[in-house]
Parts: structure tokens; sequence; C-alpha cells
């Protein structure tokens, strides 16, 4: 089910039935699992992840032509990065929702900028764009 959610070409049924499930189960019985799942799941599938969160706030800003493209690149990756450690603490994941963390993760991302490029102020940054200004009252 995550292959078919998630996935730009998604499993067929039939490679599910014969490669996955070794002819196992019935195609019709595959079909009713998945619909279990989705009941007990009560259909709520969708939600945005903390990179989904940065990587919106990122496009929204426009930020490739200021920083120019090595220092915007390594913007993603000290996000990513960022991200990835946040991910992996369950107090954190726990504790707060994916947008105050996706806050966090940008708010710290800026800061290293900032350190790397004197011309990018984090603060006119905040200011000039509303997405970031909602993001970041947060931490007021």
């Amino acid at each position: 089910m995550a292959a078919k959610f998630e996935e730009i070409y998604p499993m067929r049924l039939a490679v599910v039935h014969e490669k996955i499930a070794h002819k196992k189960l019935s195609v019709e019985e595959i079909m009713q699992k998945e619909g279990e799942i989705l009941q007990a799941l009560n259909f709520n599938l969708v939600s945005a992840t903390i990179h989904d969160f940065v990587t919106n706030v990122l496009f929204q800003l426009n930020l490739k032509e200021q920083l120019g493209t090595d220092l915007y690149e390594y913007l993603e990756k000290v996000c990513v990065y960022l991200e990835k450690a946040v991910v992996h603490d369950y107090d954190l994941t726990t504790q707060y929702s994916y947008a105050e963390l996706a806050a966090s993760v940008l708010f710290v991302a800026f800061k290293v900028i900032e350190q790397l490029n004197t011309n990018f102020n984090l603060a006119r940054t905040v200011n000039k764009n509303s997405i970031v200004r909602s993001l970041m009252f947060i931490f007021r």
C-alpha cells in the first residue's frame, strides 16, 4: 500500500500477487487486506512531513538567486541533515508538530547560512516573507 501511495509508478497488483505474496494470497484477498488496513487507519493516510514543510518554504522564498546555486544547494543539504536528525529523536517528534520542527530546521539552517554569507540576513528574510514569518512565530 505504501508503494501505491508514494511511488510515481506503483507496483501493479499482479506483481504484488506473484512476487511479494508468492501467490499465497489471491488478488481478491490482497485487495481485502488493503481495505482492512485502510479502515484500521480510518482512511487517514495523508500528512505532510518535515521535509514537505521545509521544501515548500524554500520554494516560496526563492532564495537561489539571493544565495547563488552553490550556497542554496548547501542550504538544502543542511536542511536534509537537520530533518534526519530531528526525525530520529522520538521525544521531539512526539512533543512537537511537524510544522514546528520544520520551523526549527529552517531557523538553524538559516543561521548556518548567515555564518557563510554575511549578505544573508535571517531577520530581513523573515520580515519580508509571510510564510517564514508565520513559521517563525512559533519561537516568540
